[in-house]
């Protein structure tokens, strides 16, 4: 899975993915966002670049702004290990084919 990482991510949470395979790439090394990106662009980039956004801000992410994107996977206990977060992914990438327009939250899969 294709991941953009938002700047709320743990760095142990974004190792764990990589470690399983996982293509993710944080915000903060994408030069049209940067740290201090707005959520709606953050969202943009995600869309344009067909990356499911991964981040922990469940309050702008549960009803995302855009009519479409790619699928958002919400970290919404930020005590999560990084291997709950691997698990849960894993889970989530079994069973939904397609997360555009989805919102998953890490919980409902462990």
């Amino acid at each position: 899975m294709e991941l953009l990482a938002d700047e709320n991510v743990e760095t142990e949470w974004i190792q764990a993915l990589r470690d399983d395979g996982h293509d993710v790439v944080r915000v903060v090394d994408i030069e049209d966002l940067g740290v201090s990106a707005s959520d709606p662009d953050v969202l943009a980039v995600a869309t344009r670049k067909d990356r499911v956004l991964l981040t922990a801000d469940q309050s702008d992410f549960s009803n995302p702004p855009a009519d479409e994107h790619p699928g958002i996977i919400i970290i919404a206990d930020v005590t999560r290990t990084g291997g709950e977060v691997r698990r849960a992914v894993r889970r989530i990438e079994r069973s939904v084919s397609d997360l555009s327009d989805h919102v998953a939250y890490v919980s409902d899969w462990l």
